[in-house]
């Protein structure tokens, strides 16, 4: 859902609708939110099976007081996860498109690139922001990103956004998950202890 890396499309012919939907198709074929796939068919497992449970003993009751043991933490975890992921996706997505409008509406040389060309910053920005966390390859200049050759500080927040959603993600999501086991309650505290302890029995890409 395009994201390649090697575009031969010029984006800048193309209409402010067909730029839309190329949008929404680079949030939902990111690598990140589509790891989330298997994490919720497992999520799911779980539920059907407990589901199944009460339908043959006709008692109801909350799904993580039915599992037992690990598989009940594995369960908790799974729901955290389903959480977090989507909670990174649009932190990184967020954060990487107010810091690119920040540097494109006050960086003069920027600025006057943008209006040169007629293109809006905040436009510039969260299209600009998705793409590089997605590691799609797509820019709304028909030059690519050669004009901003001058302009160091714009690339290196593409190349935060393009580590976060690739190669770093593994190491950024681990230390997401420590950072919320130190400040969680009690409660939550064990679930994200469970993730740090067995990151592949949860998650693909949650190393030790």
């Amino acid at each position: 859902l395009c994201v390649t890396g090697l575009s031969s499309i010029d984006a800048s012919l193309m209409g402010t609708a067909s730029l839309i939907v190329m949008w929404f198709c680079m949030v939902l074929g990111g690598s990140v939110l589509t790891s989330l796939v298997p994490v919720a068919i497992r999520w799911h497992y779980f539920r059907r099976s407990v589901a199944n449970h009460q339908k043959q003993s006709k008692i109801k009751f909350p799904i993580a007081r039915a599992l037992v043991g690990n598989t009940r933490q594995e369960y908790r975890a799974l729901s955290k996860l389903m959480l977090l992921i989507p909670t990174y996706v649009f932190f990184f997505s967020l954060l990487g498109g107010l810091v690119l409008f920040a540097y494109a509406w006050g960086e003069p040389y920027t600025a006057a690139l943008l209006k040169s060309r007629a293109i809006n910053p905040w436009w510039f920005a969260s299209f600009h922001s998705i793409a590089a966390f997605n590691n799609a390859g797509f820019t709304l200049l028909s030059d690519n990103l050669t004009p901003f050759l001058k302009s160091p500080g714009l690339l290196l927040i593409f190349a935060v956004l393009i580590v976060a959603g690739n190669v770093g993600f593994p190491i950024l999501l681990r230390l997401f998950i420590v950072l919320f086991h130190k400040v969680a309650s009690e409660k939550h505290k064990k679930v994200f202890r469970f993730l740090l302890d067995h990151p592949r029995l949860c998650f693909v890409y949650l190393f030790p």
